[in-house]
């Protein structure tokens, strides 16, 4: 493995009580109950088996391809702009087993092939063009391709062997090719070897490395091209729109801004509360949801359209748990949440003027937790 020759990240001064009383999505100072282990929770095939986007959702159930939602450039797959308030199925090919969502666009793995499909106006659906939009998949070259990540408006992917390549908008140097600028419609490869998952948000892109380490690139917070963060050992990392978090080796979340829109100019690593069985975290806009041992469900951040789950609309700093159930995946949209509880059902709440949350109807948000049928 030869790992880019970048120096090391380091975090700067602490940020001002002030920023993170207004940063609440970070979750410090959590404490929580600890469930039975129930298996497949956080499985890295299953979190990419539900994806909430800005305003519109897709999930695979069966292997097919469901999406509902905003459709405004053709991001829900179905050949068309109309929007859609509850799942339809894609009439493509069965088999497929991750899927993700940016902004606007949508991009799904089956057999190595990686389909992607809406907003194209940066090159981010990787077919070499730039501008206009496609509303129904279409397949990218190569047919080893094992996980992806999808930015607001770029993508990033992964092949079999760990070779990373990125596509699309390159304006905070997001896709890590070592210049800033330009968009880039075809897949171009990053610097490095044996990378795994990763995550990438509006101007930062992150990703772990064969034995743990974390990576990260975008301007202004880190550099053009991938830069170690630290010498740690990280089991996943969640980049959203103004926090990174990631799940170290001995399963504690550590939490820091990262939007310089909002005020965060340095680093400034936390650890979430003294818990040690955290599993996966997802990140919308300026809320975190995450994943404990045993399934339960705990998001934190700010909740004006209910994005918590909990029932309020009141945004809080640390982590709050959802219901009772035992959960399976989840998946953090802009102003909504989406996630797969233990009997296989999916439930969403939050924001719903697209409907987001497949409710047969746009909505006032919905502030718990509520099923989707699927057809």
């Amino acid at each position: 493995m030869h790992a880019p020759t970048r120096p090391y990240a380091t975090a700067a001064a602490l940020a001002t009580v002030a920023l993170f009383a207004a940063c609440g999505r970070l979750g410090y100072d959590s404490v929580g109950e600890i469930l039975d282990s129930d298996a497949g929770v956080g499985d890295p095939e299953r979190m990419a088996s539900i994806a909430a986007g800005d305003c519109h959702t897709c999930a695979i159930s069966g292997g097919a391809i469901y999406c509902w939602g905003c459709n405004q450039a053709g991001q829900l797959g179905l050949d068309d702009v109309e929007p859609r308030a509850t799942p339809v199925r894609l009439l493509t090919m069965p088999g497929f087993d991750r899927i993700w969502v940016g902004k606007s666009h949508s991009c799904a793995l089956r057999g190595g092939f990686l389909w992607c499909w809406g907003d194209d106006t940066f090159g981010q659906l990787g077919l070499g063009n730039l501008g206009g939009f496609g509303s129904s998949p279409v397949r990218l070259p190569g047919n080893s391709w094992s996980d992806a990540t999808l930015g607001y408006t770029h993508t990033c992917g992964v092949t079999g062997s760990g070779d990373l390549s990125c596509w699309g908008d390159n304006g905070g140097a997001q896709l890590g090719l070592g210049v800033e600028g330009g968009d880039h419609p075809d897949p171009e490869p990053v610097a490095g070897s044996g990378w795994g998952s990763g995550r990438g948000a509006r101007d930062t892109t992150c990703f772990l490395q064969e034995g743990g380490s974390l990576w990260c690139w975008g301007l202004p917070l880190f550099d053009r091209a991938p830069v170690a963060v630290d010498t740690a050992v990280y089991r996943r990392v969640d980049v959203g729109g103004d926090s990174i978090c990631r799940v170290t080796d001995e399963g504690a979340l550590v939490c820091s801004c990262a939007d310089a829109s909002a005020g965060c100019s340095q680093l400034d690593w936390r650890q979430v509360g003294d818990a040690t069985d955290w599993i996966v975290t997802s990140s919308g806009l300026s809320h975190t949801c995450g994943l404990r041992e045993g399934g339960s469900l705990w998001c934190w951040g700010e909740n004006a359209d209910g994005q918590l789950g909990f029932g309020s609309t009141l945004g809080v700093p640390e982590p709050i748990r959802v219901g009772v159930s035992a959960w399976l995946a989840v998946s953090a949209g802009a102003h909504h949440t989406c996630a797969v509880r233990g009997d296989q059902t999916t439930w969403c709440w939050g924001r719903n003027d697209s409907g987001q949350l497949g409710q047969g109807a746009t909505s006032e948000p919905v502030l718990e937790p509520v099923p989707v049928v699927f057809p």
